[in-house]
């Protein structure tokens, strides 16, 4: 890179705010992250006030276990309907939910109605993280423009940690917990007009995506996907372990700043406040990421950096110190986040990717409430300081097991053979990056001498091709149609019309092809609307020309 050309990532943050889809989608997953940490404080004042310690720790343990249990399969919805109208669908949901808990909290009714009301709010809100990273792809066209955004979705989640809590604050010193709901209700309104986006009759029409018919089965097919996906499910393992610690840690805040440091219960929000920081400067450090080729080694030094400096917090001689340990620690898990779900975009098909993301959002609710139930037990036997060190000895240890998985892993790969053939095909242009990516890994090359017929018309076809070099020639009836070069592609009419083959295609110099079968070919065309109207346009077009059978038309 020339000396004073800009940074690749300042480019791909730059188109990531001139997409004006991937704008509003950002800007409702402020308001949904904003409303989600906002009512969190307001629940908990308000089961402070009612019931005092316990009630509070009841409410937030309502509001971590159901949704760790429910989110894996809850986000089969974001698979089943369009993105954008998935996450519509989740805000409209969560209006509604905090709606009613607005109403219940307004009305003062009893404790064990409102543990429910949380229960389902928490559930409904543990929908839109998995179909939001999974809406991500289809709104770049990059991998780093991908990483770019994923960046600043990170920046929105840790800035929602200042955000919404000042919200409410503001709120709860004018008026009640009810109203912090209240607003908030309307603010998931808004978030689901901004995303919503109707389906055109020029761009889409009925049946022509195709979907898995809905029985439990498909329920599971985000843990299928973890066997079929190289790193998948050892990314999942990563974020599984962070957020264990990181639960930890929250708890183990306040026993370091109460007991050991001597510093009074407000050295305890200091340190979460070390903490958001330092997330939100690890989020917006992760920009960075969009320049490089591979992740590997960014998520093995994220994880030893975060452990290692947990791992250290114990020993800390005062407040300063151990804040900084606890921004360091923060920082290290953004750059986690970022990468792991960069890989996971990239690696998993598209038509079960949010149920893989609800199983990352069921993981993280419960490592962080595995890691909090974990603390008692490890003071008891380590004592404080000790329990740092082996909580923070967690990830290190995680990352030496597992580094020779880690290392052959490619998180932005290298362009498969073909990607630029696919990329530069009007069929197959108009899908996101990762689609593109996962069909070129399923394109199979194929050689034939001057003179050997490719395809024979009147054949059943079951393979489309694309000319990658050399030429061929094209006969309908023993009539001559113009021949193709690099870059045009055949067969895709026995297969969009399940009919034999409409022309012989033979090889007029010595050819490389790149074919895809049957089935890829199918189902990344079918899972496109504007993919599939152009390929049926082709189609109708050379079917059209064929029947006239004048010579020099197009077959």
């Amino acid at each position: 890179m020339p000396r004073n050309s800009p940074h690749p990532a300042w480019g791909a943050l730059r188109t990531v705010f001139r997409e004006p889809r991937l704008v509003r989608s950002l800007f409702s997953y402020l308001l949904f992250n904003t409303a989600d940490l906002a009512t969190w404080v307001a629940l908990l004042v308000f089961a402070y006030d009612r019931g005092g310690v316990t009630a509070a720790a009841t409410i937030a343990a309502v509001q971590l276990l159901p949704p760790a249990l429910v989110s894996p399969f809850g986000a089969l919805i974001g698979d089943r309907l369009r993105r954008s109208r998935a996450l519509a669908v989740g805000y409209v949901l969560q209006a509604a939910t905090l709606s009613i808990a607005a109403t219940a909290l307004w009305a003062d009714v009893p404790m064990s109605l409102i543990y429910l009301i949380a229960a389902a709010d928490a559930i409904a809100a543990s929908l839109t993280r998995p179909v939001y990273l999974a809406a991500l792809p289809t709104y770049v066209n990059r991998p780093r423009e991908l990483v770019a955004a994923n960046s600043v979705s990170k920046m929105i989640e840790e800035g929602g940690i200042f955000v919404g809590p000042a919200i409410a604050a503001l709120i709860l010193s004018k008026s009640d917990p009810w109203a912090v709901y209240a607003v908030f209700a309307l603010g998931q309104l808004l978030a689901a007009a901004l995303v919503f986006r109707r389906t055109s009759a020029r761009t889409a029409k009925p049946g022509s995506e195709k979907r898995e018919p809905l029985r439990l089965r498909a329920a599971f097919a985000g843990l299928r996907e973890l066997r079929r996906t190289r790193g998948a499910a050892l990314m999942l393992g990563y974020i599984a372990v962070a957020w264990f610690v990181a639960g930890g840690v929250e708890l183990l805040a306040v026993v370091l700043a109460v007991d050991v440091l001597r510093a009074g219960d407000a050295a305890a929000g200091f340190l979460f406040s070390a903490a958001g920081i330092g997330g939100l400067i690890g989020a917006t450090a992760s920009v960075l990421l969009a320049g490089r080729n591979r992740l590997a080694p960014v998520v093995a030094g994220s994880m030893i950096l975060a452990g290692v400096s947990v791992a250290l917090t114990g020993m800390s001689p005062g407040l300063l110190v151990a804040g900084l340990l606890y921004l360091i620690a923060a920082t290290g898990r953004s750059f986690l986040d970022v990468a792991a779900w960069t890989l996971l975009q990239q690696r998993v098909r598209p038509q079960v990717m949010a149920r893989v993301f609800g199983l990352q959002e069921g993981l993280i609710y419960g490592a962080q409430a595995g890691g909090m139930i974990f603390v008692p037990a490890l003071i008891a036997l380590f004592g404080t300081t000790w329990a740092f060190a082996a909580l923070g000895s967690l990830l290190p240890v995680a990352c030496l097991f597992t580094w020779r998985r880690l290392h052959r892993l490619d998180m932005i790969t290298a362009p498969a053979p073909g990607l630029a053939l696919l990329r530069d095909n009007p069929i197959f242009s108009v899908l996101p990056p990762p689609d593109l990516e996962g069909l070129a890994r399923c394109l199979q090359p194929l050689t034939a001498r001057a003179g050997e017929i490719v395809i024979r018309q009147g054949q059943l076809g079951d393979r489309f091709y694309l000319i990658e070099e050399g030429h061929v020639d094209v006969t309908v009836d023993g009539i001559p149609r113009p021949s193709r070069g690099p870059g045009a592609f055949f067969g895709e009419i026995a297969l969009l019309r399940n009919a034999p083959r409409s022309a012989t295609v033979t090889a007029a110099t010595p050819v490389k092809l790149q074919v895809l079968n049957r089935d890829a070919f199918l189902r990344a065309v079918t899972g496109s609307s504007r993919a599939e109207q152009y390929a049926d346009e082709v189609a109708d077009r050379r079917l059209a020309a064929a029947r006239p059978r004048r010579p020099g038309d197009p077959y």
